[in-house]
């Protein structure tokens, strides 16, 4: 369902105003024959599923190695996990020693701690999981920040043949008669915090491969 077309003088007016991050359109009540298609789709794919767990599962039981095909595709992140969950173990043990080019121990704990923090914020950040508590504990400017310097505001066009598009021009339409109003999309990034973001992420990878011989007591 369409929505009426905002005017530039409104919004211009909403240009410094935070706004909620939502779709402005409603969709279309669903036919019956998309309700049904829909539900064959949906167990198909939860026969797919339900079959490729069992599978993994004989992987497990008969491969020397004993690793089904989702953990081999999901190697890197299974390793990171894996190395974090020793690593915190290993900093919170009674530690004698440290690397002998650092001064002490607290040293040597301030740079686990680092590595703990920078390994986990990898896992987040590229498991598309919510780490916008790292960067508030840490002060660091969160890439989704609801800020008017972060905002995008795009408008949503349907076409005849049902299909959307996306795009910052208001006058979509106006160029591409095919196409009617539906709504807007408002939503907040910063490109220069996601890099630096980014960063810092693969920094923990560095900083374990940097440290990972001095993990031993």
């Amino acid at each position: 369902m369409s929505q009426q077309k905002p005017t530039r003088e409104q919004e211009e007016a909403l240009k410094d105003v935070l706004e909620d991050e939502c779709f402005g359109w409603k969709f279309e009540k669903m036919s019956a024959k998309r309700k049904i298609r829909n539900f064959f789709v949906f167990k198909y794919w939860r026969i797919r599923e339900a079959y490729f767990e069992v599978k993994c599962f004989f992987q497990r039981v008969f491969r020397k190695n004993h690793l089904s095909d989702m953990e081999i595709r999901e190697c890197g992140f299974d390793i990171a996990k894996y190395s974090l969950k020793k690593v915190k173990a290993f900093r919170t043990m009674n530690r004698q020693g440290y690397p002998g080019t650092l001064n002490n121990i607290e040293e040597w704990n301030e740079v686990l701690d680092e590595i703990i923090l920078k390994l986990d914020l990898w896992i987040k950040f590229f498991e598309h999981d919510d780490y916008e508590s790292i960067c508030t504990e840490q002060g660091w400017e969160y890439p989704y920040a609801k800020k008017i310097e972060y905002k995008e505001v795009r408008y949503v066009f349907k076409g005849k043949d049902g299909s959307r598009v996306f795009t910052d021009d208001l006058d979509y339409d106006v160029k591409n008669p095919n196409y009617t109003y539906c709504g807007r999309q408002v939503s907040y990034f910063s490109k220069e915090a996601y890099e630096e973001m980014q960063k810092r992420a693969e920094e923990g990878l560095l900083l374990l491969a940097k440290w990972l011989q001095w993990m031993w007591d």
